[in-house]
């Protein structure tokens, strides 16, 4: 896993995608990208994830 795939497994999952999604688009295993998301606190289901990083964006502008 490069730095260019780790970025993108950050975005999809801010965005609400799941595991097997961007592990298509990126060319890695699901477990693969489950463990690095496992990793990183991004794991969950990919609407709860991105819920709670919409709450915490939006506590960090006001």
């Amino acid at each position: 896993m490069n730095d260019c795939q780790r970025r993108q497994i950050e975005t999809m999952r801010k965005q609400g995608m799941g595991y097997k999604a961007i592990a298509r688009e990126t060319k890695l295993s699901r477990d693969s990208v489950r463990n690095y998301c496992r990793w990183h606190h991004l794991n969950g289901y990919g609407a709860a994830v991105a819920a709670a990083f919409r709450k915490e964006t939006t506590y960090e502008i006001i």
